[in-house]
């Protein structure tokens, strides 16, 4: 997923909106488990930190 650099929000609460948006699309089944924090991170470039404060939002 992209982050907009012209969103002021932080980084974090980008991707916490992102994965909240495919949780209520239906890309996250309910129960289903999330991918860990080390491949969230991998996946949207960045830092573990920032998973676990957007996880954490959620």
């Amino acid at each position: 997923m992209i982050f907009n650099p012209a969103d002021p929000r932080p980084l974090y609460h980008q991707l916490a909106a992102q994965l909240r948006e495919q949780i209520r699309s239906g890309g996250l089944a309910p129960g289903a488990r999330i991918p860990t924090e080390a491949e969230l991170a991998e996946r949207h470039s960045t830092s573990r930190n920032t998973v676990r404060l957007a996880l954490d939002l959620l």
